[in-house]
Order: structure tokens, then sequence, then C-alpha cells
């Protein structure tokens, strides 16, 4: 009865062993390059793997590190405020780790280009959250339909008297009798006058019985 007690230590502490030489530990640094001039323009930075399940920061000198990554596939991260990083695939596998560019997306079955380890994370872009003022087009009026419409009816009010006047008389005695048949618009009540003849002191009736 004792001999498979003691196998089944045996095999536990083997499987001990097994998953905690698993575990492997991830390192870089970021580096300079023509975007990032001086790490001291980096600003506050963290390292995440799986979007944040672990967490790394960057130390003065660019160094981060994940001590006990567990076995399988991760991507790693570089958050910051100003610049842009590549995402990196991380396989860990009891042999050791792989690395290899990423993009958002990419089925686990394709890998990306190789990245040697440790990992030297290099900015790829600067973030821009101040746009240019827009500067004036006077071009920009013309795709204005209200203008359009605005500076054709000038343009009819000049034009057309003038048109009116070259035409030929019979035209001109025609075109008036038009307008004369036409029928007339009512007019429309004078407001003003309406509500002044509201608000005003209204004059005492006379009374209209006989004295007797």
């Amino acid at each position: 009865m004792k001999i498979p007690s003691l196998l089944l230590c045996i095999a536990f502490a083997l499987s001990c062993v097994a998953s905690v030489s698993a575990l492997q530990a991830v390192t870089g640094t970021i580096t300079t390059n023509q975007i990032l001039q001086d790490l001291q323009d980096l600003g506050p930075a963290k390292v995440y793997l799986n979007g944040g399940q672990y967490v790394a920061y960057v130390e003065e000198d660019g160094a981060f590190s994940f001590s006990n990554v567990p076995q399988g596939s991760h991507v790693l991260s570089v958050v910051s405020n100003l610049y842009q990083f590549d995402l990196i695939r991380i396989d860990v596998s009891p042999t050791g780790i792989m690395a290899s560019l990423t993009h958002p997306g990419t089925s686990w079955n394709r890998q990306g280009p190789p990245i040697l380890t440790p990992l030297e994370m290099r900015p790829r872009g600067k973030f821009d959250f101040f746009l240019p003022r827009e500067g004036f087009n006077p071009w920009s009026l013309l795709s204005n339909p209200m203008l359009l419409m605005s500076g054709f009816s000038m343009i009819m009010f000049f034009v057309m008297p003038k048109m009116m006047a070259n035409l030929p008389e019979e035209v001109q005695e025609e075109a008036k009798g038009r307008r004369e048949e036409m029928p007339q618009m009512p007019q429309m009540p004078d407001i003003s006058q309406g509500l002044a003849n509201w608000f005003a002191p209204q004059a005492p009736a006379k009374a209209s019985g006989k004295r007797n």
C-alpha cells in the first residue's frame, strides 16, 4: 500500500516541476530611433500581455520584464500616450520563447516575421492629437446652396428688366396682359397695426339713454 502512495507523490512532484519549468521570463528594452531620440521623451509607458492580463512597467533605461509567463501564445503591446509600437506575438514553450511581429485580427495559425529575443521595441509612429486649423477657402462658398440661390436672385433682379426692355413691344404687351389676368394674392394683414390697436387704451363708451 505504501508503493502506490509513493508513486503518486513522485508523479505530483514531477508535474509541479514540469509546470514550473514551462514558465518563462519575457524581457525586452525600448530603444531609441529617429522617432524617439531620447527615452526621457517617452513619458509614462507600460507593457501589456494579452491586453492587460500581465503588466510590466518600463524603467528609466527602457527595460521591462515578465518573470513568470505561462506556456502558450500571448500578445505583447506597449501602451504609451505619445508613441505607437508594433504588436508582438510571444509563443512560450518548455524549450524557450519565440517572438514574431503580428497585427490586429491575425489568426493564431499565421505567424509574422520572427523577432530576436530579448525584445528591442522601437516606436513606429507618434500620436498627433492637435489638428491644424482649417484656413478660409473662398471656393467653399460656391458649395453653399443658400448663397447660390441668393446670387442667382440678385443677378435676375438686375438682368430681367434689361431683358424685358429688349423684347418686342408685342411680347411686352402680351406679358403685361398676362400679369393683369393673374389673380391677385390677398394682402396679408398688418400685424404691427393689429398689435397696436389691441394694446391701445380704449375710449369709454358714451351713454345713449335719454333724460326724463
